[in-house]
């Protein structure tokens, strides 16, 4: 009898102990330090499908090949048809902001070879008005740019390794398509 006292006592001992080695472990788990998509300073407006003309395809031919024949036609043809307009909103711009930081290439696979933004253009926080090439100071505000190789199934990355999930690809809403033009790299 006195066996089984003792055993249960120490039972419940060493059950107390893995309690508490359990509740301490949990009480002293460090941060969660990797970026969340909620510490983004942006939100897609969206993803939008640039639209392919023979004539822009010519004119990329002509100045990446210096012709436009049936081969760099049809490389050119390729490259534009992987390009997406995409369009981001922000409150305010995160201090040192470099577009060439967004990649869909998370910061540490990086091997500088990566698609970043090009021509990116800064538009009112409503998206009437077009601001140019350099981020106002302050205030809301819309960043629009083409991506080349778009990765449908990929985030954007920021450079400190925040992923935004993207939405599929949508049409051009004519508020862009009449007032982007895409120029030859």
């Amino acid at each position: 009898m006195r066996v089984g006292i003792l055993t249960r006592m120490a039972n419940q001992a060493a059950s107390k102990k893995a309690s508490s080695k359990r509740a301490s472990s949990k009480a002293v788990r460090p941060k969660r330090t990797s970026p969340r998509v909620d510490d983004a300073p942006f939100e897609v407006i969206g993803v939008y499908k640039w639209p392919v003309t023979i004539k822009a395809v010519k004119a990329l031919a002509k100045t990446l090949y210096g012709t436009a024949n049936a081969r760099s036609i049809a490389a050119c043809k390729k490259q534009l048809a992987s390009v997406a307009v995409i369009e981001l909103h922000s409150k305010q711009l995160p201090r040192g902001f470099d577009a060439g930081d967004i990649a869909q290439v998370p910061p540490g696979k990086r091997d500088g070879n990566e698609q970043v933004p090009y021509d990116e253009r800064f538009w009112t926080g409503d998206g009437k008005s077009e601001l140019g090439f350099s981020p106002p100071a302050k205030g809301p505000l819309r960043i629009v740019f083409f991506q080349h190789f778009f990765d449908k199934k990929a985030p954007l990355y920021l450079g400190n390794g925040v992923a935004i999930p993207l939405p599929r690809i949508s049409k051009l809403p004519t508020r862009l398509k009449a007032r982007l033009t895409y120029e030859a790299p």
